[in-house]
């Protein structure tokens, strides 16, 4: 079994978090350690201490550029790299989604790639993508 860490706190160094996960290891009590959503840097860091075995990041079918350093330093140290929302959470479904109808509670009204302007900007992406998809 591996042991995620999601969105790390920043008040907490990684080198502390990799030792401790280290411990586990040695113990036998995990098989490996990864990450959700860390920075090509902090793997660095974190590499440096034990190697990583995977991180996991959202990584939507239309914006894939954002993420290009992090798949290639998960490549060079040998970390698998999984995805997750390709669908963009719902924003490249069958229908494009109009954020005006999200509930208040809809966790997607904290998205910025989901919102105004970025919206729009990035509807015209999907729209885009979606034509060579077919």
């Amino acid at each position: 079994a591996v042991f995620y860490s999601h969105r790390r706190g920043e008040s907490r160094p990684v080198d502390e978090v990799v030792e401790t996960k280290s411990r586990l290891i040695d113990e036998g009590r995990i098989g490996g350690y990864d990450f959700s959503e860390v920075s090509p840097g902090t793997l660095r860091r974190a590499n440096a201490v034990r190697r990583c075995t995977s991180v996991q990041n959202d990584y939507p079918l239309w914006a894939r550029q954002t993420d290009l350093r992090l798949i290639q330093t998960c490549a060079e140290l040998e970390a698998a790299f999984v995805s997750f929302a390709p669908l963009a959470r719902g924003a490249s479904g069958r229908r494009i989604i109009d954020p005006a109808s999200f509930a208040p509670s809809d966790f997607r009204q904290t998205i910025p790639r989901i919102q105004g302007m970025d919206w729009q900007l990035n509807r015209a992406q999907i729209a885009a993508c979606a034509a060579s998809w077919i």
